[in-house]
C-alpha cells in the first residue's frame, strides 16, 4: 500500500516458501553471472587489471555460497516479518530494515564477517523477498 504499511494479515504458509526461495536463488545467479563475467573478461585480448578480476571472482564466489549462511539470516528474519506482516507493517521500508537487522544480528551469530555487509545482504534478501510475497499475494500489499 505504501512504503511503510500493508494490509494486517499473515500470509499463507505456501506464499512464505517461494519468497524465500528467491530470496536465496537471486544472490547464487548473480553471482554465476559474475563468475561467467570474469572469466569471459580473462579471456579477452586486452585483459583488465588482475585485481579486477580477482576481486570479480571473490564477490561471485561470495554470492554464490551465500546461501550456506544466509539461513541464519533468513531464521532471524521470518519471525520479523511475520510480525510486521500480522501487524500491517511490511512496508517496503521496515521489510528492508528488518532484513538489514537481521543480517547484522546474522554477523553477530557466525562472527568473523562484517556486519555492514550482512546487513546489506539482509535488506537485498528481505526486498527480494517482499517482492515475491508482493507478487503472489497482491491483496495484501494493494489498495482496493
Amino acid at each position: 500500500m505504501s512504503l511503510w504499511r500493508s494490509r494486517p494479515g499473515l500470509p499463507r504458509p505456501g506464499d512464505w516458501l517461494p519468497a524465500l526461495a528467491a530470496a536465496a536463488a537471486v544472490p547464487v545467479a548473480l553471482g554465476l553471472a559474475t563468475l561467467a563475467l570474469a572469466t569471459g573478461l580473462g579471456l579477452l585480448p586486452v585483459r583488465p587489471a588482475p585485481e579486477t578480476l580477482i576481486a570479480l571472482h571473490l564477490a561471485g564466489a561470495a554470492l554464490v555460497l551465500s546461501p550456506a549462511f544466509a539461513w541464519v539470516g533468513f531464521a532471524a528474519f521470518l519471525p520479523l516479518a511475520a510480525a510486521l506482516a500480522r501487524a500491517g507493517w511490511l512496508g517496503t521500508v521496515p521489510a528492508l530494515a528488518a532484513g538489514a537487522l537481521a543480517g547484522a544480528l546474522a554477523a553477530k551469530l557466525l562472527g568473523g564477517t562484517s556486519a555492514a555487509v550482512t546487513a546489506g545482504y539482509g535488506a537485498a534478501a528481505a526486498g527480494i523477498f517482499r517482492a515475491v510475497l508482493r507478487r503472489r499475494r497482491p491483496d495484501l500489499f494493494d489498495r482496493p
